[in-house]
């Protein structure tokens, strides 16, 4: 057996013994509370924490990159050669928690994780502009990911290549040099545009916290075929 298949066996151990502990994982899966909405509360913070323009920039820049690092794996779940999820590989007997339905994600390759991408992205932004939370925010997305490996979705090497395109995506992005021009537009558009501003990012918030749900649903429709 080789390393991947020992972790996804071992944290798929602690699931189906209990009702309470496969609900845990399954909302620590997928609830927008406890995964996008609170990276983008930690974002929030900081902007309103730090009004100095570049900085804001920076933030925002960040956040756009992280967004556009897991289109990227999305892009290349969708591409690369089909690799199956643990879930449905018969020689791991992986067991199914409670509120995870048959046939789940089985079309769908497991690497990369667009999940794990945008959320260590988001980490990383966090990170790069507050310490001490942003090291939390790392602790909380390993376990996030821990729960989607111990589930079956991903094995831990689909997390690390994941974890790897959303970290080095930001850490470049917030090297790029923020103009003069850049904060003076930023400023003069929270100056004369605040509630338009605003109200964009709130929609942009929202989505993002649901991992574009609504927007998932509107491509599914079109294409006949679910993204997750």
């Amino acid at each position: 057996m080789n390393l991947d298949d020992a972790i996804s066996s071992f944290l798929n151990s602690f699931v189906g013994k209990s009702y309470t502990v496969d609900e845990i994982l399954t909302e620590l899966l997928s609830g927008p509370m406890l995964t996008g909405a609170a990276y983008l509360s930690v974002v929030w913070f900081l902007w309103f924490k730090n009004s100095d323009a570049r900085d804001r920039v920076r933030l925002l820049i960040g956040v756009a990159t992280a967004v556009a690092a897991a289109l990227l794996g999305l892009a290349l779940q969708l591409s690369l050669p089909f690799h199956a999820r643990p879930l449905y590989d018969a020689a791991l007997h992986l067991k199914w928690a409670s509120r995870i339905g048959p046939g789940t994600l089985s079309h769908r390759s497991s690497f990369p994780s667009d999940h794990a991408t945008i959320w260590f992205g988001l980490a990383t932004v966090i990170f790069l502009h507050h310490r001490k939370i942003g090291a939390v925010a790392f602790v909380w997305t390993a376990i996030l990911c821990a729960c989607r490996v111990a589930l079956g979705f991903h094995y831990a090497s689909d997390i690390a290549g994941s974890a790897a395109l959303g970290i080095i995506a930001v850490a470049l992005s917030q090297r790029i040099p923020v103009t003069v021009r850049a904060s003076t537009l930023l400023t003069l558009i929270l100056e004369q545009r605040q509630a338009a501003f605003y109200l964009a990012a709130f929609l942009m918030s929202y989505e993002l916290s649901v991992f574009f749900a609504d927007f998932q649903e509107i491509v599914e429709m079109l294409m006949h075929k679910r993204i997750a």
